[in-house]
């Protein structure tokens, strides 16, 4: 049987990661140079903010997971890396158990799982090599189920945590927070974010009846 894992990932931009961003260029019709600079500034910040979420400019932070292989629930973990030894450190210390293994994920086919091979290639070691083709990957992805594939609306996974009434449920950072929270000094937030999510991905996919738990496990 081939190891079966709930799993999320928490990202920051790599450091000097500005310098690989290519240059902005002002909207054709501008004229005036005050508004030349305002839109080239609007676009660099559009730029810097979404380094974290770029597969090329950014990296692992957090690795949140949950053991469903067998009958039994594992706990809900996870590890940080506060530099980018540790996350290599990290990555090789849990390359055997997912070599083989299946992934349950939030949005994981678009984000998680294509991150995780970028970055073991930029980090040196062996990709995994997994099939990610969204019609026939082992890998389930809960968010590409529940739109479709992208024919339905695409909803957050706080949105179905409020639809299923879940409101033990409390992420003390958001998405944005997460990619400065080291930083920050915010490292107990951080891996609180990830145990939320990896936590309310578990329950989604009990309800979803992608992975079989008693009602004991998940709470309702």
């Amino acid at each position: 049987m081939s190891n079966r894992y709930i799993l999320d990932l928490a990202t920051t931009p790599l450091a000097g990661a500005e310098a690989w961003l290519p240059p902005v260029r002002p909207a054709r019709n501008l004229k005036d140079p005050v508004k030349i600079a305002a839109d080239i500034a609007e676009k660099e910040t559009e730029q810097r903010e979404k380094m974290g979420l770029d597969l090329d400019l950014c990296r692992i932070t957090a690795l949140g997971t949950c053991d469903v292989t067998g009958w039994t629930t594992g706990p809900v973990t996870v590890e940080l890396a506060e530099t980018e030894a540790d996350e290599a450190a990290l990555l090789a210390s849990w390359l055997p158990r997912l070599r083989d293994a299946e992934t349950i994920t939030f949005n994981g086919l678009a984000f998680d799982l294509p991150l995780l091979e970028r970055r073991l290639m930029y980090l040196g070691l062996a990709p995994l090599g997994w099939n990610l083709d969204k019609y026939r990957t082992r890998h389930v992805d809960l968010l590409a189920k529940l739109s479709n594939f992208g024919s339905r609306p695409y909803r957050s996974l706080e949105f179905y945590c409020k639809r299923l009434g879940w409101a033990d449920l409390k992420k003390p950072l958001s998405g944005a927070e997460e990619a400065t929270a080291l930083r920050d000094g915010k490292a107990l937030e951080l891996a609180e974010s990830v145990r939320h999510d990896v936590t309310a991905t578990l329950r989604l996919a009990a309800w979803m009846r992608v992975v079989s738990l008693t009602d004991t496990e998940v709470p309702v």
